[in-house]
């Protein structure tokens, strides 16, 4: 290749290198004058007399109202049963399977009206023993085995649960882990005590709108803030003694007591 040539490659490479750095200069101006322009336009501050007010909370006053209701139960669940030991768990659950028979025996034989008898819990586990420490370690041993089963005893005679509670401890039953006492249906006892609660919230409301000289303008929102159904329960113990002196068992029920709570919200003004 002559010099002319080799001159000629040479400028015309330039021209090339130059033109492509030209046209990148070109596209970065575009893209920088494009950025710039959508940052103008979201930084756009919306005029003064367009802006909108912000919405202010309403003056609220907030209550909680408490209703109470008691009432006579009319349905009483007894839970006794029988609890017994054995060298091997055979043993153990005969005898209470034993007791527990002649238990259900002597109680349906009363033939009370409306009396449901079911069970409740069946038990059976070993009973340890600990021998003395040997190098500073306890290793329990097993002794025997202890069985337990619950019956349940739902009535609807108040009156008949102490006979029950007597029948049963004197055909081998050696349990008694209580009694509950409860209404078959209380929905009118819940909804007086909501009543009662909803009442309260009002009088409530009134009186601290009027010491401060405020109007109440309506509701804004009410809750039910739950129910409570206090149960009376027999307490254990009170059938030895009255096994003791052959009087029979004594039973006092007690009511049954409704707690129902309302949390009411009022729109106020001066």
């Amino acid at each position: 290749m002559n010099t002319d040539n080799r001159l000629y490659s040479g400028v015309r490479g330039v021209a090339m290198v130059a033109l492509f750095a030209s046209a990148s200069i070109g596209s970065a101006a575009i893209a920088s004058v494009r950025g710039a322009d959508e940052s103008a336009r979201e930084t756009v501050v919306q005029p003064e007399g367009e802006r909108r007010p912000a919405r202010l909370s309403p003056a609220v006053l907030t209550v909680t109202g408490r209703g109470v209701v008691t009432a006579r139960p009319d349905r009483a669940t007894v839970r006794l049963g029988a609890v017994a030991q054995g060298q091997t768990a055979a043993q153990a659950q005969e005898e209470v399977s034993r007791v527990l028979q002649a238990t259900l025996k002597a109680i349906e034989d009363l033939k009370l009206p409306g009396m449901m008898v079911q069970t409740s819990t069946v038990s059976l586990q070993p009973v340890y023993a600990h021998d003395e420490p040997r190098d500073g370690m306890m290793f329990p041993r097993i002794t025997g085995y202890q069985a337990s089963n619950t019956i349940q005893v739902r009535l609807d005679n108040l009156g008949s649960v102490g006979s029950v509670i007597d029948t049963g401890l004197k055909a081998g039953a050696n349990q008694l882990d209580g009694v509950w006492f409860e209404l078959k249906d209380d929905l009118e006892q819940r909804s007086k005590a909501l009543e009662q609660a909803a009442h309260e919230a009002r009088r409530k409301a009134q009186v601290l709108s009027s010491a401060v000289s405020v109007r109440l303008d309506g509701i804004q929102e009410i809750s039910e803030g739950g129910i409570d159904v206090v149960r009376p329960m027999y307490r254990r113990g009170m059938e030895t003694m009255a096994m003791a002196d052959g009087s029979g068992t004594p039973i006092e029920p007690g009511d049954v007591r409704i707690e129902a709570m309302v949390t009411v919200t009022y729109r106020i003004s001066e």
